[in-house]
């Protein structure tokens, strides 16, 4: 039977960060020049290079809709550097290796919890 201390001490511990909701199209962005040498066709989001960064803290829900908006017939995932994907290691987004990669015009959906342990 719980007592009140220990459902205050559950709820304590499983309480979350915020939601934090983004639609990704990725595709090509035309015409970036990143190192200064030439022009050239780069991977952007939502039409961007660079695209805009992703701020989350400690326990944050993140919620990704990935679509692949290559135009081109080309697969795509998602992968994040400095994230532990513990027990979800499908959201890691290795082609091949932990998730078939995305197929040009389809969308993959994303819902990752950014825990204390993520770099």
């Amino acid at each position: 039977m719980w007592t009140a201390s220990g459902l205050v001490a559950l709820l304590a511990t499983t309480a979350l960060g915020a939601e934090v909701a983004k639609q990704w199209s990725v595709g090509w962005v035309n015409d970036v020049n990143p190192d200064g040498k030439f022009p050239r066709r780069a991977i952007g989001i939502n039409g961007k290079f660079p695209a805009d960064p992703l701020t989350v803290n400690s326990d944050d829900f993140v919620h990704i809709n990935f679509t692949n908006k290559f135009g081109d017939g080309r697969p795509s995932t998602l992968h994040a550097h400095g994230l532990f994907f513990t027990n979800v290691n499908y959201y890691d987004g290795a082609a091949g290796v932990t998730q078939c990669p995305v197929p040009d015009g389809y969308s993959f959906y994303h819902e990752i919890l950014n825990t204390p342990k993520s770099g």
